[in-house]
């Protein structure tokens, strides 16, 4: 379990440390089989994308408090809200100390709305100082999750991972590159409040921040999403906040693409999916990876499988229904 001091997690061949800081968050929201919220968390839920990779995790360092049964305190309406901010990086030792830090003080500001929180980081195998950041940042942070990845694993695999650690009720899934500031967080929990069950970020500013070459890729998958699969991602690749059922869907994409297919499938099963304004910032360091050949062609051939895939279960009883918001 999470929960327990200097234990040794085992990955394949690797072996992580686990530790837990003596540090209160305030009221923890209790964990059952089916939770205040009402969202199943058992292992049939979980889709394989979003189970660890056992080759890839090296290490595991774990602020959070163990969950107690104390008062539930804090809610929205009558539903607990437990938040897991998901953050991937990859040689990002230049941002990710603000962005965690600045999520943290964003976070404090929203105790009428959320009763528990964790942040959870997976440093890609970063080359440079990224870890070492987000080794001193755990010895003080409490709450804070760090997973490490043995070899880069890429962006689907980092949030996938992610998705796994995380404990919440509610993803709120960002960036640690430093160009999605944390005041994003409390505009997008204002749709969840409103009864969204995923909030995405739609960016009016791409066009001053992205080269030509990115906004067109931008664009183009997005168009491409609303041309064969009726549904309007208007910014897939954005940021995201939801239950937590949604992140775990069982996804084929492997590729950027995985985020179209999420808000494609949320869709077609009917849940509410809302999207509002965002601010986005130009690059802190680090070098973006969004528009590289190999993730275009790679979107591109997910994209492909989807068409048949999801046509095939179009055909069959068993079909995906579209839902008053498809």
């Amino acid at each position: 379990m999470f929960c327990q001091k200097h234990q040794i997690f085992r990955y394949g061949q690797h072996a992580g440390t686990l530790f837990q800081r003596p540090v209160s968050l305030g009221p923890v929201a209790r964990q059952p089989h089916e939770n205040d919220c009402g969202l199943r968390t058992s292992e049939a839920d979980v889709g394989e994308g979003s189970r660890f990779n056992p080759a890839a995790c090296s290490m595991i360092i774990d602020s959070r408090k163990p969950a107690t049964d104390g008062p539930e305190t804090l809610a929205i309406g009558s539903r607990a809200l437990f938040l897991s901010v998901i953050l991937p990086a990859y040689n990002e030792e230049a941002a990710i100390e603000q962005v965690i830090v600045e999520h943290v003080e964003v976070l404090a500001t929203l105790r009428e709305l959320i009763a528990e929180w964790e942040i959870v980081c997976v440093d890609d195998a970063s080359s440079d100082r990224t870890l070492s950041v987000l080794k001193r940042l755990s010895s003080r942070l409490s709450g804070l999750v760090v997973v490490r990845h043995g070899e880069n694993r890429g962006s689907y695999q980092s949030f996938a991972d992610g998705f796994a650690a995380a404990k919440g009720t509610h993803f709120y899934a960002t960036g640690g590159d430093g160009q999605w500031p944390a005041t994003n967080l409390p505009r997008m929990l204002r749709g969840v409040v409103a009864g969204a069950d995923l909030v995405v970020g739609v960016r009016p500013n791409k066009g001053q921040v992205y080269g030509l070459k990115r906004r067109f890729v931008s664009y183009a998958f997005n168009a491409l999403t609303r041309a064969v699969f009726g549904v309007n991602t208007l910014d897939a690749g954005s940021i995201k906040l939801g239950i937590r059922d949604l992140f775990r869907f069982q996804i084929i994409s492997r590729s950027p693409f995985a985020e179209a297919e999420r808000i494609v499938i949320a869709r077609r099963r009917g849940y509410r999916v809302d999207f509002v304004p965002v601010e986005f910032r130009v690059r802190r360091g680090g070098k973006a990876t969004g528009a590289r050949w190999s993730n275009v062609v790679a979107s591109a051939g997910d994209c492909l499988k989807c068409v048949m895939f999801y046509d095939v279960r179009r055909r069959g009883s068993a079909r995906l229904p579209m839902g008053k918001y498809g």
